[in-house]
């Protein structure tokens, strides 16, 4: 038996959807660490999460850019820049921007600022637990969505039809329990469009798993400081 899962992250923890390989059992729920995602499932052979996972000490990574530029407007803009490593102990988001500045001419985004602390959360997890590092891999939902579909999605993910558009794609892959997911998300103190991004993470889990991933860059893989590998799969 395998378990397979992809988590995206939610207000005060991760939504995690995940496939049993042998029952073909889905499920989706509310875990409040990453920690907790690893201890709860002894058969993970693959977590598929929407996180930065390597980071440069300066510079932007090449994955980011190479994601963007497959994406092309307007869904690239969602792949924002990672933060380098240094801004990991900042304690605002104009500290983690100063700090940015200071060391590679770029201050922070809102957006990453709003996940710095998720980011170091599975930073150090990694770091700490470095038998997970095989397991553990990042994706990013839109590229994910854009493989599942052929193209790039073409309504914003927090709109109605942009659910309806992503809800779409998932069911056929997982049936009905990613709407009966979606609907329950504020109950899980989540959004629907976090359970969909969980949802199409754990498709490219599968992929995975299978060893039928992409990789970004696909010409050059790079670590960072620590050894963690600087790449997106879908």
């Amino acid at each position: 038996m395998a378990i397979l899962a992809g988590a995206d992250g939610c207000k005060k923890g991760w939504i995690v959807a995940t496939l049993d390989t042998v029952s073909e059992v889905t499920t989706c729920q509310y875990l409040s660490a990453v920690e907790d995602i690893a201890d709860s499932f002894s058969e993970l052979e693959v977590l598929a999460i929407d996180i930065p996972i390597g980071l440069p000490d300066k510079g932007p990574r090449a994955c980011d850019i190479a994601a963007r530029a497959r994406l092309g407007r307007p869904r690239g803009s969602s792949v924002f820049p990672a933060p380098i490593r240094p801004m990991l102990s900042a304690s605002s988001h104009a500290h983690a921007s100063a700090i940015g500045r200071q060391m590679d001419g770029r201050g922070l985004t809102v957006q990453c600022w709003h996940i710095l602390e998720k980011i170091a959360e599975v930073d150090d997890f990694l770091r700490t637990q470095s038998s997970s590092r095989t397991r553990v891999r990042e994706v990013h939902p839109e590229l994910s969505f854009s493989l599942l579909a052929g193209h790039a999605m073409r309504h914003p993910k927090r709109k109605s039809a942009g659910r309806q558009e992503r809800l779409a794609l998932l069911k056929p892959v997982f049936g009905c329990i990613v709407e009966e997911a979606a609907a329950a998300a504020p109950s899980m103190g989540a959004n629907a469009d976090d359970v969909l991004d969980a949802f199409v993470a754990l498709w490219s889990a599968k992929r995975i798993y299978a060893g039928e991933e992409i990789v970004l860059p696909d010409d050059d893989r790079q670590f960072d400081s620590m050894g963690l590998p600087m790449e997106i799969m879908a």
